[in-house]
């Protein structure tokens, strides 16, 4: 959706853009600024954004930019934003660094105060001033206290020049008092209406004057962001993955979404004479997708849809989905065991466990436990089960005692088994939520296929012969 047009508050002091060493003592803002004796900064939580940090801009406005002699130094109010290379620009809450090292509030002067931001491997530095005076200068001598920007045009559409009609810059200063001023500089080369996006203007002026006695020289500088946008005219597919394995349904019935985390999705634009349009890429999150299901196998158009300034656009995007053949597992009774654990324990008895369908054999994150067996992997039936599905099949070449331990997520499920011919033959019960429980029935010779009416959790068998 359109950025929205931001204009920051003044911008007072000297602003050095670039990655300028620091030392001597770091504040961390996150708290009440005290001196500490920490040589660097810390890593700071990366906020969210597309593109790399090129600069980072600080806004005085609401900040002490002026002390008097003895007065303790403090960076609350400070404004910190990130610019990156995607044009965009963010306020970042936490993790900067003022050092205030170069301050000394027994000796008037001017001092300069580093803010310090750190995101992966880009450290950005940027300095200010603030004034020591004593009490008498700061109340007699008007000095500069920072510039604001106002006035223009920021809103612009695609290839439509800078316009400055109406723009004024005002100095403001420690006596309250305020005027306007023309010799002041700019600075407008990252404008750049081919491209969408938020722009910074900057703004420069600096002044001297006398403190005790010495000239010094006030800078300071200010900003406003421009613009532009688009008129939407559509979205289209470029690249990312669209062919995809069947998912199978997890013990809560549910399908997993389709994952657009590789897709490169553009938005076609135009400008206002609709003369021109330009493409730019649309992040994932803000694009809308329906009509998908892991679950089902085939081709599948899915509608991909995104909203700019109140106007909806979609398109239609295939995506293949592979299937997954039902897969009928053999297994000796002791391969669905826990660790060194034998299921099977009669010396009469001979059988072959296997399952198919969506049956899979999971390991635990942690072992399961039921009186003092314990065990490391499932069988996970993945839904209702059947003579034809879901199942897990054995034989019994002897009447014989079966014991199943397991548990459904969901309650109430019942189960039981058929026989080879698809008859149900009995029912054992039904588990509990999550609960782990053992039902043990007696079978003839036969082949057996055991289920549930809903997705069940086996985590042993065990048989032994009459």
């Amino acid at each position: 959706m359109r950025a929205k047009k931001i204009v920051l508050p003044i911008l007072a002091g000297l602003v050095l853009v670039g990655s300028a060493s620091c030392r001597g003592t770091i504040v961390d803002t996150t708290t009440t600024p005290v001196n500490t004796s920490s040589p660097t900064p810390s890593t700071s939580v990366a906020p969210k954004h597309n593109g790399a940090l090129t600069d980072i801009l600080v806004s005085t406005n609401n900040a002490v930019t002026s002390y008097v002699l003895g007065e303790e130094f403090s960076a609350n109010g400070l404004i910190v934003n990130a610019v990156y290379s995607d044009n965009s620009i963010e306020t970042i809450r936490e993790g900067f660094r003022v050092d205030s090292s170069e301050f000394n509030s027994k000796i008037a002067g001017t001092y300069n105060i580093h803010v310090i931001y750190i995101e992966g491997q880009i450290r950005k530095t940027c300095t200010y001033q603030v004034t020591v005076a004593s009490l008498l200068d700061s109340l007699t001598v008007p000095y500069l206290l920072g510039i604001n920007a106002s006035g223009m045009k920021l809103d612009y559409g695609i290839n439509e020049q800078l316009d400055t009609t109406g723009l004024v810059v005002t100095a403001t200063y420690s006596d309250g008092s305020e005027k306007a001023i023309t010799n002041f500089t700019t600075d407008y080369s990252r404008f750049n209406s081919k491209d969408m996006g938020t722009y910074m203007l900057k703004f420069s002026y600096s002044e001297d004057y006398s403190l005790n006695g010495k000239k010094e020289t006030k800078l300071s500088e200010t900003f406003l962001l421009a613009t532009v946008d688009g008129i939407i005219a559509g979205i289209q597919f470029k690249s990312g993955t669209t062919t995809l394995e069947q998912d199978t349904i997890g013990p809560d019935g549910t399908m997993t979404s389709i994952d657009t985390s590789d897709w490169v999705v553009e938005g076609v634009f135009y400008d206002a004479t609709y003369s021109t349009t330009v493409t730019k890429a649309i992040p994932n999150d803000e694009l809308v997708i329906t009509g998908f299901n892991s679950g089902s196998a085939g081709v599948q158009k899915v509608t991909v849809s995104y909203t700019h300034n109140g106007t909806k656009v979609t398109l239609k995007q295939d995506i293949t989905v592979t299937a997954i053949e039902a897969p009928t597992y053999t297994f000796n009774a002791s391969d669905i065991a826990g660790e060194d654990r034998t299921l099977a324990t009669a010396e009469q008895f001979d059988s072959i466990i296997e399952f198919g369908g969506k049956c899979q054999v999971k390991n635990e994150n942690s072992p399961k436990t039921f009186g003092d067996l314990s065990f490391t992997k499932r069988i996970q039936t993945n839904g209702k089960g059947s003579s034809t599905a879901n199942y897990i099949k054995f034989t019994l070449t002897s009447d014989s005692v079966v014991a199943i331990i397991g548990r459904s997520p969901k309650a109430a499920t019942e189960i039981g088994f058929y026989n080879e011919a698809g008859t149900a033959v009995t029912s054992t019960g039904t588990y509990s939520a999550n609960d782990i429980m053992k039902y043990k029935y007696t079978l003839a010779a036969g082949t057996y296929y055991f289920y549930g009416t809903q997705a069940i959790q086996v985590y042993g068998i065990q048989i032994w012969s009459k």
